[in-house]
């Protein structure tokens, strides 16, 4: 056959030896110039094969390592993994172009809002206050763009989707634990106090972003739970959202928490038949979080405490609307706020915190301010646009797998459908626009509903007879 004789030609012990003599000696060499360095060759000559013959399980063995960025390693090695996981997909074109012309098929303002924004903010070059700034910058969100679309192609049936899932628990549980082992692993600058704070850091390097990644895993953990029958795949998820749940809670963020109390209501919308199961997990989470939070009463006082000290969230904030208000069209230019952000103090009006914005500039710390004054409102529009269609794809996922009776898939795409919303929400307090797990997120919802379609086709093509005789309605 032809698969036969395009296979890889047999190598001899003598060639297997020298390659691998040749592949520790090159490890060996970097482990003398970086560790971190060579240790990400090391994994990356281990899953490099793997992720070349089975793309999937390539895909949910990266997925973790978006949680544990603010470790070198691990920073290093996802790196690593994310270009082998490319060159994998390039690879298999062939299978990978019908799934993307379904998906632009599918989805048509979504892609148009993904393609748009990222032509959007390639355009924003000639207009930004610093070119060098925004086109160091470009490439990360090309990059997010094709993270983006090798999950809608590669996630393509229930198992995948439930291994990604599972690999999002994991990565958040590892950030919790990693982070509680290891102290001060912040490289963080959100919160210039939060370094003697005592608040948990995780393998994120941040609590803010560590609690956006959590509050979307709880939500995932509750889904996968709800849709496996398994009890000691019950028993893992149960201990899993007990850590994340405590993880939340030691962030102390309070951009966390206000995601938490949203994520609750938007939970019982959605999950109109397991709000009874919704509420149980929810008394759950409240206990262990109470319990920790009944350990460090200085925790629960700054997380219900409103009043912006120290973070000087409100002051870059004011100075994002500013910047907004003098570029509304355009902005001034991808990655340009902190460029510019200095030039808007002058202005009437008290500014607390000046030190954020001249000394020290930050970025607006919100994913929509942020993208507002970088981008104009066409950039947000258009950012809008692709996300909000993600997340319908979830949701029209949902609704055809339960018309279709498979309650499995209508949880898991309806838990992906809430944890969207909550990173989103988690969002208006950091600038997560480069976050992976949003993206990863994000490309879950088309890729279920690409499931959902491929389930009728299968379903229609084994029972000719019934949809030949059913009602016009019903069809």
């Amino acid at each position: 056959m032809a698969s036969r004789s395009a296979s890889l030609p047999e190598a001899t012990p003598t060639a297997v030896a020298a390659g691998a003599l040749g592949a520790a000696a090159l490890i060996g060499a970097l482990m003398t110039v970086s560790v971190p360095a060579g240790i990400a060759v090391l994994l990356g000559a281990c899953y490099a094969p793997l992720a070349l013959v089975n793309l999937r399980l390539g895909l949910a063995l990266w997925v973790p390592l978006t949680f544990l960025e603010g470790l070198p390693v691990f920073n290093a090695g996802g790196k690593a993994a994310g270009l082998v996981i490319a060159l994998a997909w390039l690879g298999s074109a062939r299978q990978v172009s019908p799934r993307l012309s379904a998906f632009v098929g599918r989805h048509r303002g979504t892609a148009a809002g993904l393609a748009g924004f990222i032509v959007w903010i390639t355009l924003s070059l000639a207009w930004a206050a610093s070119p060098s700034t925004a086109a160091a910058d470009l490439w990360h969100w090309y990059v997010l763009g094709l993270i983006f679309l090798v999950l809608v192609t590669a996630v393509g049936d229930a198992r995948t989707v439930r291994m990604v899932l599972h690999a999002l628990v994991v990565g958040a549980v590892l950030s919790v634990v990693i982070g509680g082992f290891y102290g001060g692993l912040s490289t963080a600058s959100v919160d210039l106090q939060a370094e003697t704070s005592g608040r948990l850091y995780g393998a994120a390097g941040d609590p803010n972003f560590l609690a956006a990644g959590l509050v979307p895993a709880m939500v995932i953990a509750a889904g996968l739970i709800a849709a496996t029958r398994s009890w000691l795949m019950r028993s893992w998820l149960l201990v899993a959202l007990g850590v994340v749940t405590v993880g939340l809670a030691a962030s102390e963020s309070r951009g966390g928490v206000i995601a938490m109390v949203t994520t609750l209501f938007v939970a019982l919308v959605f999950f109109r038949q397991r709000r009874a199961y919704v509420l149980l997990l929810l008394l759950l989470t409240l206990g262990l979080g109470g319990a920790w939070f009944a350990t460090t009463p200085g925790a629960w006082q700054r997380v219900t405490t409103f009043n912006d000290q120290g973070s000087g969230r409100s002051t870059i904030w004011r100075i994002a609307v500013r910047v907004a208000e003098d570029h509304p069209v355009t902005g001034a230019g991808l990655a340009n706020f902190q460029v510019v952000s200095k030039d808007y103090v002058r202005r009437p009006g008290t500014l607390r915190y000046l030190a954020l914005v001249v000394d020290r500039p930050h970025v607006a710390h919100n994913l929509y301010l942020e993208t507002l004054s970088d981008t104009g409102v066409v950039g947000l529009v258009l950012l809008m646009l692709f996300m909000g269609g993600c997340l319908r794809a979830a949701w029209v996922a949902g609704m055809r797998f339960e018309r279709a009776g498979d309650s499995e898939l209508e949880a898991l795409s309806r838990a992906v459908l809430v944890a969207g919303i909550a990173f989103m929400t988690a969002a208006v307090f950091i600038s997560a626009g480069e976050d992976k797990r949003l993206w990863i997120l994000l490309a879950l919802g088309p890729a279920l509903r690409g499931v959902a379609a491929r389930s009728a086709a299968v379903g229609v093509g084994r029972r000719p007879v019934v949809v030949a005789r059913a009602p016009a309605g019903v069809a």
